[in-house]
């Protein structure tokens, strides 16, 4: 019997030929010339392995296959150097969390994350984050473009460039937010990105820029809303489109976390039955009673048309800013990932104080 330790050592020596018998049986003499190597290593290649069960000989073909050992194997070792992968290649932005405290990232999340750094391709960065984001705003690379301030702005602002465009994304989103301290590159992400004041008289259907905030942090952070925004944060507090929770900052994280949840409207909001040839014939009738149209019943009745829930959307970014300075994000959107970050939420939201709405004057 093969230990692990030797049989991931054989795996990864012999990943080439195990990958082209995973694909169809084959001879020495054909894994030789494939793998563009000579027989005597072919040879001593495939005895290891036979050795350690993960192939077998068809005496009948002079062939070699995998077993069901050798399938799972290399299976295995894919999704593990899938994972040392993903690992390395946001190990240099997670490098700069503290390893102490709740720091805990599930492999669920760190799978499916693109890793958003100043290092990154914008052209392929904006390939693959989530559709319907501003992608050229991604992909350009100015070496000088004017910024508020009259400064130049560089491609260093990549990962504030892709934060932004992430936070404007959806219809109507809902927002939950969970920071452990002032984070003054996300204040200015929502700031960049804030809809116009809403008009008190316009209803929720009708203005498609709204928003709604759950925002958890510590007394920093709710203080910073309640002084620095003071007017916009009161004017949300008393819409309901923001609630405030403050926690003690030993029970958050040491990143920022967004969950963003919206509803993809179909164009109508409204889902039918499909038509088939026994109910196309279905004569309508109008319902005397009601004095609107109402289908005859009988067998042959279609069911009538009916609201169904819009698909929801989600996406989660984790945010590592240490010292208030942007390092780069963490972007999902698979729903194992979107349901991992929404759940530490909305944990940590049930042990914060929640502040009251301030009554209007």
């Amino acid at each position: 019997m093969v230990g692990a330790p030797r049989l991931l050592a054989l795996v990864d020596r012999r990943e080439s030929l195990l990958r082209h018998l995973a694909t169809t049986p084959a001879r020495p003499s054909d894994l030789a010339a494939a793998l563009e190597c000579s027989r005597s290593t072919v040879d001593r290649a495939l005895s290891e392995l036979q050795d350690a069960t993960l192939v077998e000989r068809d005496p009948d073909r002079d062939s070699y296959h995998l077993t069901v050992a050798g399938e799972l194997a290399l299976e295995e070792f894919s999704q593990f150097s899938t994972r040392l992968e993903r690992t390395a290649s946001a190990s240099g932005l997670l490098a700069s969390l503290p390893t102490d405290g709740d720091c805990w990232l599930p492999w669920q999340f760190l799978d499916a994350a693109t890793v958003v750094t100043n290092a990154r391709d914008p052209a392929r960065l904006a390939a693959s984050l989530p559709a319907g984001i501003d992608r050229q705003t991604l992909r350009t690379r100015a070496d000088c473009t004017g910024d508020s301030d009259g400064e130049s702005t560089t491609e260093s602002d990549l990962p504030t460039r892709t934060l932004e465009a992430l936070l404007a994304l959806g219809r109507n989103p809902h927002h939950q937010v969970l920071v452990p301290g002032p984070m003054p590159c996300l204040a200015s992400a929502y700031r960049a990105t804030a809809p116009p004041t809403p008009d008190a008289a316009a209803s929720d259907d009708a203005d498609p820029s709204r928003r709604e905030f759950e925002i958890i942090g510590p007394s920093a952070v709710i203080q910073g809303l309640l002084t620095e925004f003071r007017e916009a944060t009161a004017d949300a507090l008393s819409r309901g489109d923001l609630s405030l929770h403050e926690l003690d900052s030993a029970q958050i994280p040491p990143y920022g976390l967004v969950v963003i949840t919206w509803e993809t409207a179909t164009a109508t909001g409204v889902s039918e039955t499909p038509e088939t040839p026994e109910t196309s014939k279905t004569s309508v009738t109008t319902d005397s009673t009601a004095g609107s149209p109402s289908s005859a019943r009988g067998p042959s009745s279609p069911t009538p048309a009916t609201r169904s829930p819009s698909p929801v959307t989600e996406l989660v970014i984790l945010i590592v800013c240490p010292d208030t300075e942007l390092e780069g994000l963490l972007v999902a959107t698979t729903h194992e990932a979107c349901t991992w970050a929404r759940e530490l939420i909305e944990s940590r939201q049930k042990a914060a104080q929640r502040l009251s709405t301030p009554s209007p004057e």
